[in-house]
């Protein structure tokens, strides 16, 4: 396992910004996926940052991954990997629509509301019963305005 330094969070979320080309995209993303294991605290969230700066191909083949870790922001992107990739197991949309921290489950009903698909709405179904009054709203708002 790799140890997050105070500064390595922003050099990787720096050199996620300026990878223009896939192939440094990709040295990027393993550098951040490498760092992954660090504990959950702002560096968990700098991560998931400087992993929205890649090209979505690049990332999305990872987001299982990325929904086992332990910071909510790294999960927050794989709910949104999830949506925006068909391919993705409905089984992931489930588990993340059962998230312990709501700002995970509020994420993937934005993202799912916005879908029309049969795997999404199988998952909007699950955060239609959210304990979460916020949650549920998501699905109507966004809902509602397709």
């Amino acid at each position: 396992m790799i140890k997050l330094n105070r500064h390595q969070g922003h050099w990787l979320l720096l050199a996620a910004v300026v990878a223009r080309f896939a192939e440094r995209a990709e040295r990027v993303r393993e550098r951040i996926l490498l760092a992954l294991p660090a504990p959950a605290d702002d560096g968990g969230y700098r991560l998931a940052q400087a992993l929205q700066f890649l090209p979505q191909k690049v990332v999305a083949p990872h987001a299982l991954l990325l929904a086992a870790h332990p910071h909510w922001a790294v999960r927050s992107l794989s709910a949104i990997l999830w949506a925006g990739h068909t391919e993705a197991p409905v089984q992931l949309g489930s588990l993340l629509a059962r998230d312990p921290d709501v700002r995970v489950r509020r994420i993937l009903a934005t993202e799912v509301a916005k879908r029309t698909d049969l795997r999404s709405s199988a998952v909007a179904m699950l955060l239609a019963a959210d304990p979460r009054h916020s949650v549920r709203r998501l699905l109507t708002d966004f809902g509602a305005s397709r």
